[in-house]
């Protein structure tokens, strides 16, 4: 089965850019990978370019999808991540598919004992 990743948008750093206010520039994320059953998760922080004038979006007015959008957009910076996300899970994956057993020189657990009666 293949990996799959998800976004969970935390927080967002800003600065003017000439005439635009509150321009993104940083996003903190939290960047999941899950496979069959397994995940692992890393926080996360990926900076976005500027936008052009006429494509900006007023802070006020974005949106969670947009946001995600800008980081899914930036290939170069979530690779590494992603490639160490993989690599957690696959060994996460391999280690549910087998069994652990308690060893053979360890004391065995001990019988819950019954309680005592308590005299009224």
């Amino acid at each position: 089965m293949a990996i799959e990743y998800t976004l969970t948008i935390n927080a967002v750093r800003v600065h003017n850019l000439g005439e635009l206010q509150n321009v993104v520039k940083e996003v903190d994320c939290n960047l999941k990978g899950t496979d069959t059953g397994c995940s692992f998760e890393l926080p996360i922080c990926v900076k976005v370019g500027d936008p052009a004038p006429d494509n900006f979006v007023d802070f006020a007015s974005l949106t969670p999808a947009e946001v995600e959008a800008w980081v899914w957009a930036q290939e170069d910076q979530l690779a590494p991540y992603q490639a160490h996300i993989a690599y957690v899970v696959a060994k996460e994956v391999e280690k549910a598919a087998l069994e652990q057993k308690p060893l053979p020189w360890a004391p065995a657990p001990e019988a819950p004992s019954a309680p005592a009666d308590v005299a009224a």
